[in-house]
């Protein structure tokens, strides 16, 4: 949804005014494309239920014609439009649920802007700051670690959501990546053209001015060799970052992960399309 909000411009009217010394004014969802993401759902015939567990962090997909069943293989089209409707439907919950705030990346208007989330007290918050990086598109995104398990399994294990909350009562404050979002309707997003650039203009423009007394990192799958490009790259994401956690982190082929290098476009349309075969 957010999405197709930047390609209309609507980013730069929401984000060409905002002072982050002021951030808590920024809006926190807009309801009509929260209803949106629900009605893409229904149309598919789907919506997400309360998991057993009671836990605000799990929501299970059913079938909205019969509420114990879950996710029914028609085809891979079918599949794509549902985990893009998944897609919008979690990333509006990290405003909706999670109560974090979107973020303009660059910060100052631009002709292409992307998004990252953030506690709305993450600029002067002096304790420790947990960051959550995805892995690559289509199975990663901002608030996603895999559309596969939150499809098949629940969004207790395919979101941030539970990261968010647990991070939340540690009384930390809390920064999501969107690392995969590159351009708008064919417009590069400037600092935002590759996963690694993104991640890098991240930490220059919110982190490294963040009064956070340590940042501690969650990378999944690709996030993991863009974490190893900002530590080599930035010395003060070294002196800062006190605690890295991979989560079955790796680098496409013929890369690795403490040699990896800001990808060309070639390379990052290769790994995405290797990915999509595995989700």
């Amino acid at each position: 949804i957010l999405s197709r909000c930047l390609a209309a411009g609507a980013a730069n009217v929401l984000f060409q005014n905002l002072d982050t010394d002021s951030i808590s004014c920024l809006p926190l969802v807009d309801f009509s494309d929260a209803m949106y993401a629900a009605r893409e759902l229904s149309k598919l015939g789907y919506e997400y239920r309360p998991g057993a567990s009671g836990k605000r962090s799990d929501w299970v997909l059913r079938q909205t014609g019969d509420p114990e069943k879950g996710f029914q293989w028609k085809d891979q089209s079918n599949y794509d439009q549902l985990g893009d409707a998944v897609l919008s439907y979690v990333q509006l919950q990290l405003t909706g649920l999670c109560n974090l705030l979107p973020l303009p990346l660059p910060a100052t208007p631009a002709e292409a802007t992307s998004a990252v989330y953030a506690s709305s007290n993450f600029k002067d918050h002096a304790g420790p700051l947990l960051l959550l990086i995805c892995g690559s598109a289509p199975g990663g995104a901002a608030g996603v670690w895999g559309r596969s398990l939150c499809i098949n399994s629940s969004l207790e294990e395919g979101a941030m959501f539970d990261y968010i909350f647990r991070a939340e009562a540690l009384g930390w404050s809390v920064v999501v990546a969107n690392p995969n979002v590159n351009e708008v309707n064919g417009t590069p997003i400037t600092g935002s053209e590759s996963p690694h650039r993104h991640l890098h203009t991240l930490w220059k423009t919110y982190l490294e001015p963040a009064a956070a007394s340590r940042v501690l990192v969650v990378a999944h799958s690709y996030g993991a060799p863009n974490v190893v490009h900002l530590l080599k790259a930035e010395p003060s994401a070294r002196e800062r970052i006190s605690a890295i956690a991979f989560t079955d982190g790796g680098a496409f082929p013929p890369g690795s992960l403490l040699q990896e290098a800001v990808p060309s476009s070639e390379d990052v349309e290769q790994g995405r399309a290797a990915e999509g075969q595995r989700k």
